[in-house]
């Protein structure tokens, strides 16, 4: 099997003989899996029958109407098991030509995920009122403002995946429906570092039927741009951390600490002498303390830890790493106050686990961003 055509069915009784032999008149030796969600109008039974009579579709039951997303989730895992190089996704309802399926099939060449476009070099919509066609290109400028992708029809449903993008994507964790499914998957592509591709097709308002959009569709793909771009960042973020702690031996963190400790110290030390010696202001005492102990850590990491030996941007690197520890120092206390505050936790007990979260901080900023040590390469 080389080319498997996934199609979701509820109530589609009027449509799908026909669709199925669109398909099969092609001529390009598609298998067809049609996602049946028990259709009262009997759909189900339709596909039965042309399962029989053609050994090229196959059909899948469930047990009700479980939606669109988890059908296709479905169908991806049958195709992989069934050994697909291509797999398509449509709908039932010949807004999706079927004659586009050779141009799918011809672009898929060159991308791991070809799009079909409504909105590529052009508008080719059909039977759709302008306020429709306006929402649709809204809701496309508004998911590309939010997530960054570069494609001109992000919700649509007409696609050709390569089968190593599905074996990329861990497809048990997709739980989206409807046009928010159609933005995760191409989300989740696109940050795997798949190639995208568009081609120009016709969309045209289904024949028979009635159509299965609705409004609560419409706000959950609202706020899954948001929850998939959160995701991006923050996964992000986590990975440079990790990197940062990892991509080098631990004798380097060490010495980080080591610096630390040392750091501590000595703010302690000069907090002792200007308070009770000089009689400073403990607001000034705990300025200049602060102030000397990260100018004392940071030639110690400089140096030392991360051995950059550079005098040339010396000032510039002072000033991000005083910018570091002061977010490190934001983090220390948001973390406490969130323990102490919220959680009950013991004060002490809480301290220290903000400090670990702030020493994290500081090494991965340090690392990444003031000092930017480059991963080391066994020759």
């Amino acid at each position: 099997m080389e080319s498997l055509v996934i199609i979701p069915t509820y109530n589609e009784k009027q449509n799908i003989e026909s669709l199925i032999e669109a398909l099969l008149n092609l001529g390009k030796q598609l298998h067809i899996l049609i996602i049946d969600d028990n259709s009262p109008d009997g759909t189900g039974v339709i596909a039965d029958q042309l399962a029989k009579k053609h050994q090229e579709v196959h059909v899948l039951h469930r047990k009700g109407k479980l939606g669109l997303g988890t059908a296709y989730v479905e169908g991806f895992k049958y195709a992989l098991k069934s050994g697909a190089k291509y797999i398509l996704q449509m709908d039932a309802d010949f807004s999706h030509q079927p004659r586009a399926i050779p141009d799918f099939l011809e672009a898929i060449k060159a991308y791991d995920l070809v799009l079909g476009s409504r909105y590529y070099k052009g508008v080719r919509v059909m039977n759709w009122p302008f306020r429709r066609i306006l929402l649709s290109k809204m809701g496309t400028k508004y998911v590309r403002a939010i997530t960054g992708l570069p494609v001109t029809d992000i919700t649509g449903g007409y696609k050709c995946f390569r089968r190593e993008v599905l074996e990329a994507i861990d497809l048990h964790k997709i739980k989206s429906n409807g046009y928010s499914f159609m933005i995760e998957m191409t989300f989740k592509t696109y940050h795997k570092g798949f190639r995208i591709g568009e081609i120009p097709i016709v969309f045209e308002e289904r024949r028979a039927g009635q159509s299965k959009i609705s409004k609560s569709i419409i706000f959950e793909a609202m706020w899954l741009v948001w929850k998939l771009q959160i995701e991006q960042v923050v996964g992000g973020a986590i990975r440079s951390i990790k990197e940062a702690i990892y991509a080098v031996p631990h004798k380097q963190l060490i010495k980080f600490m080591i610096v630390g400790g040392i750091g501590f110290g000595v703010n302690m030390f000069v907090y002792y002498v200007t308070y009770h010696l000089l009689l400073l202001h403990y607001i000034a005492s705990a300025v200049w303390a602060f102030s000397i102990a990260v100018t004392h850590n940071f030639l110690l990491n400089k140096f030392w830890t991360f051995r950059c030996a550079d005098k040339k941007d010396i000032f510039v690197e002072y000033y991000k790493y005083v910018s570091t520890n002061v977010l490190g120092l934001g983090v220390n206390l948001l973390i406490l106050m969130l323990l102490v505050s919220f959680l009950k936790t013991p004060a002490l007990i809480s301290q220290a686990i903000a400090i670990c979260c702030a020493v994290v901080v500081n090494y991965a900023g340090s690392k990444l961003w003031v000092f930017k040590i480059k991963k080391l390469v066994k020759a």
